[in-house]
């Protein structure tokens, strides 16, 4: 069977040419990154890290020393917020409800160990309330606002949440991984002190990410060993993944403007075909404040779960934010957060568009779920209007 994949959020397929840099770096040339005195394999891998960390500063427009690998989003969420906070007091530490789960984990930490923190609702599209954020900002040693939402696409103002708090003097982290590559962002004229990329949401390998760290921040490290990355972390960069990195990043840009235009092609035609399917509600926003390669729409009286079994049976892979695939057994936090009911988030499906993804398969996209929620509502005794 040959299947549609809508899955790129989690993993994404890894662009050819970047696979093709990576293998050398296995097998041939296996040195780790050294340092000045390095012996020649440990140099080329040193100099090959650096070219990869080059491409991905122009990528932000930055400077290369302000870009730090890691080995996960995870990991760089964990540094831009609890990292910061630890070098630069305990002032109030402000985010919104539907951050990463590692932020809010993050932020949670803090407000254990001495650090107020505030929360902040969202609409019922996703989006913070700037007026909201300007109040709460007060006193704040760090604000936490994504760009972009994994799960619902919505795209904030971060600009002039970064205005904000550059105003209240405080630190701004943004976890920019969902959007990055997909919109043109300049991070050098932002008042941003840490954000979060990631190389597998752009077809890179998975296993490392990395963190912009504006130049003259502070950030304590949270990993104790040998530090390396302007000793933030412990351990050496894997050379191969930031080589898969830095060649998928630089292969994207190449071809930035007809990726991003087939992407939105992709994703709008998908979306009108879906809401055509009866009792579908669009879970998100509701116009172009949209990152291209999101869908996430609620199929009343039918479960999330089931409706991903069925359609992969018939080659659709997507994801959804339903309970059973949640380790919490709880429905999606973000969904329940735009004020909607717990059937519909249970019934929630993110289509994630990648690159490589071509709008001409979204008619049999639309075909297969539009059987699937028909044949499990028929099934569904229980079925009921859900507002």
């Amino acid at each position: 069977m040959e299947y549609i994949y809508l899955d790129n959020v989690r993993a994404a397929r890894v662009d050819e040419r970047a696979l093709q840099e990576m293998m050398p770096y296995f097998t041939e040339k296996f040195g780790v990154p050294g340092g000045e005195f390095g012996h020649a394999y440990e140099e080329e891998a040193a100099e090959a890290v650096e070219r990869a960390r080059e491409t991905i500063a122009r990528s932000l427009g930055v400077h290369p020393s302000e870009i730090v690998f890691t080995s996960s989003p995870e990991e760089s969420n964990n540094l831009g917020v609890i990292g910061y906070a630890l070098a630069n007091g305990k002032g109030k530490v402000v985010a919104s409800r539907i951050e990463s789960s590692c932020v809010l984990e993050s932020v949670k930490y803090l407000s254990e160990h001495g650090y107020p923190s505030r929360v902040l609702a969202v609409d019922r599209e996703g989006f913070v309330d700037t007026e909201a954020l300007k109040k709460h900002a007060s006193g704040a040693t760090l604000i936490a606002i994504q760009r972009s939402n994994g799960e619902i696409g919505t795209v904030q103002d971060t600009h002039a949440a970064s205005d904000i708090a550059e105003d209240a003097g405080s630190g701004y982290h943004m976890d920019m991984r969902y959007s990055y590559l997909q919109e043109r962002i300049d991070l050098g004229r932002m008042h941003v002190t840490t954000a979060t990329i990631a190389s597998n949401l752009v077809h890179g390998p998975l296993g490392i990410a990395a963190l912009y760290v504006r130049e003259g921040v502070r950030l304590r490290p949270l990993l104790r060993g040998t530090y390396h990355e302007g000793d933030i972390r412990p351990g050496v960069v894997p050379t191969a993944l930031a080589v898969g990195f830095g060649a998928a990043v630089r292969e994207w840009m190449r071809e930035r403007d007809a990726i991003v235009m087939r992407m939105r092609r992709y994703r709008d035609s998908l979306m009108k075909g879906l809401l055509e399917i009866e009792d579908t509600e669009l879970n998100g926003a509701t116009d172009d404040r949209r990152i291209p390669g999101n869908v996430n729409v609620s199929f009343k009286g039918a479960e999330g779960e089931a409706i991903l079994l069925m359609a992969n049976e018939k080659g659709i892979i997507a994801r959804t934010g339903s309970a059973c695939y949640s380790r919490s057994l709880k429905p999606s936090y973000v969904i329940r957060a735009l004020g909607k009911t717990y059937e519909v988030s249970h019934g929630s499906v993110l289509f994630s568009i990648g690159k490589y993804n071509d709008p001409s398969e979204v008619p049999r996209v639309v075909e297969v779920m539009s059987s699937v929620v028909e044949k499990l509502r028929e099934l569904n005794p229980f079925r009921r209007e859900v507002r």
